[in-house]
């Protein structure tokens, strides 16, 4: 029996890590990206440090949107926000933003050269006030240059919210 706990417990692990990486993979198929490239590595997003978001369903959230990668990455002015919402039954579901925005897109330095290595976002998520808790994810993505050629591979990130009543 001593033998067989170490084999069951490795055994777990791999079938749930098989798990996570379906759930993922659903998740960013609904992305309908046709190339992308990279996830979470060459963008970061994180709360804006210089805003402070209260987090409430209804109020605009202020986001950070870093290049990590070696390449400028080019970004339309809406940074191409998607937002979905967890339902406990059918998972991650697509819903609106309530932002509309004008202007044009900006491109952001690679994070080993000079100049502009972050950019702020806004949104505001469509969701009916009901009282409880909800889990939002936000995504960005954005294009990647070559020399000064803005290609058709796309980076994004996403970073999940707890929205409060």
């Amino acid at each position: 029996m001593k033998k067989k706990l170490p084999i069951l417990i490795i055994l777990s692990l791999i079938l749930t890590a098989c798990g996570n990486a379906k759930v993922k993979n659903e998740f960013i198929d609904q992305l309908n990206y046709s190339n992308l490239i990279d996830v979470n590595n060459s963008i970061e997003l994180k709360l804006d440090p210089l805003v402070e978001n209260t987090l409430l369903i209804g109020d605009i959230i202020h986001i950070e949107v870093v290049n990590n990668s070696n390449s400028s990455i080019y970004f339309p002015v809406d940074r191409n926000i998607q937002i979905f919402i967890l339902d406990k039954t059918k998972g991650w579901q697509k819903i609106d933003n309530s932002i509309n925005y004008y202007g044009n897109g900006i491109i952001l330095a690679p994070r080993n050269e000079e100049g502009f290595h972050t950019s702020s976002a806004v949104f505001m998520p469509m969701i009916e006030k009901d009282n409880k808790k909800t889990n939002i994810r936000v995504v960005v993505a954005g294009y990647l240059e070559n020399g000064s050629i803005i290609t058709d591979e796309i980076v994004c990130s996403y970073l999940d919210l707890k929205l409060s009543p």
